[in-house]
């Protein structure tokens, strides 16, 4: 022949055996394919394609240079043997490595499929319980005035409900379905008298600060202290998720929009992050439910007043410094703002509705949770049991506070 490749395995041999065999392959293109076949394990016509080879072609190369699958063999008569091992050996171990990154993705794809048609499953299983759920939402009869009101807002400062506290005294009936419709039944109360002083375009409902008593499985609070229950955690939990739930479908019949303000109390820094999310997560795809925040604090601007809110359980002398807090958390949402109302929960200390001398009005929420054996025992027996509605607008400042009774 005219042309003996490098790579034959004897070039003064005679090759009329071997007629078809390859010899236009360059020396490193005759090792790939040698490692290809015999290293790889590739099949014959992976190999023919790869190489641009006919059939023939390929069978005198294998038959030149002896070539099994599993039995790695150099056609490079220029190296060593020992070069060839080392070299077809590193090669081996990169195929096994590869096969095993193969096999590893191979089982996680296998894992997400299945875990993908569990989490369809179960989504299928939560949808056919939504739709099979008994829930009649609250309906909300209003009558108004003639004359259509102003636009307005009202900030439900629904803090220190206490759902699940066993009262001290069981005279009256304070069971906690009970004490959760008459908590219902004092907010329709409340948005009725809102709605027939002004139109409201936006209900804030503040969901947390001391919503549940609790926050352990121990029955205690956030810090450890024990507390009367009259239903374990899990039960005072749900309740507090469905009376918010209505709630906020009964805020949704007069307002355009509803807010949910996600606060953190010192009984319930956990328990009420989960019943705000439950809330959220129950109103997701609902357009005319949205939120305003979540955590110790959370701002909102409506018309030209800036509005705080916070549990406000911290020391009388933080407390003293929360307008510097406000004015450095704030700050970008101040511009255009003339005033501020800052929210806070019920009685940590002695903390009077008042207006401070930058403007600052402060509204402490009352709550309307029954005594419990603590309360009764120190002779804290005199605190309204109300909830607290405040009724603003945009650009007036004769604003209204709302106290509603438990009936």
């Amino acid at each position: 022949m005219d042309h003996v490749a490098k790579h034959f395995p004897n070039e003064h041999a005679e090759t009329t055996e071997l007629e078809s065999y390859p010899h236009f392959l360059e020396i490193e293109e005759a090792e790939e394919l040698a490692a290809m076949y015999a290293v790889d394990n590739a099949p014959m016509t992976a190999c023919e394609e790869a190489f641009n080879l006919t059939h023939d072609e390929f069978l005198d190369f294998r038959r030149a240079h002896s070539l099994r699958h599993n039995q790695p063999t150099s056609v490079d008569p220029e190296k060593t043997i020992e070069e060839s091992v080392d070299e077809l050996t590193q090669r081996q171990r990169q195929q096994a490595v590869e096969r095993k990154a193969r096999r590893r993705q191979k089982r996680d794809r296998e894992k997400a499929a299945a875990q993908w048609w569990q989490l369809d499953e179960s989504l299928q299983e939560a949808a056919e319980v939504f739709q099979a759920e008994d829930y009649d939402p609250p309906r909300l009869r209003v009558r108004l005035s003639e004359a259509p009101p102003e636009e307005g807002a009202v900030v439900a400062n629904a803090q220190d409900y206490h759902i699940g506290k066993r009262p001290a005294s069981s005279a009256d009936d304070w069971s906690v379905n009970a004490y959760c419709d008459r908590l219902t039944g004092a907010f329709e109360r409340g948005l009725e008298q809102a709605a027939r002083n002004a139109q409201l375009d936006r209900v804030y409902l503040v969901v947390g600060g001391d919503l549940v008593h609790v926050d352990t499985d121990r029955g205690t609070t956030t810090a450890g202290t024990p507390q009367d229950l009259a239903v374990g955690p899990t039960e005072a939990l749900t309740a507090s998720i469905d009376t918010m739930v209505r709630h906020v479908d009964l805020a949704r019949q007069v307002a355009s929009e509803v807010r949910l303000v996600g606060l953190t109390g010192n009984h319930d820094k956990v328990l009420s992050q989960a019943c705000f999310e439950a809330v959220r997560q129950r109103f997701h795809s609902t357009e005319d439910v949205a939120v305003a925040g979540s955590g110790e604090r959370v701002y909102d601007v409506y018309g030209n007043r800036l509005l705080a809110f916070t549990h406000g359980d911290m020391k009388k002398k933080v407390f003293r410094k929360i307008g510097d807090t406000i004015n450095a958390e704030a700050r970008g949402l101040m511009g255009g703002t003339k005033d501020t109302t800052l929210f806070t929960g019920h009685f940590h200390f002695k903390a009077r509705d008042v207006i401070d001398e930058s403007g600052r009005l402060q509204l402490q929420a009352p709550s309307p949770s029954p005594d419990d054996e603590y309360h009764v025992g120190e002779g804290y027996i005199g605190a309204r049991k109300q909830i607290q509605l405040y009724l603003t607008r945009p650009d007036r400042k004769d604003d209204m506070t709302i106290g509603v009774g438990l009936r």
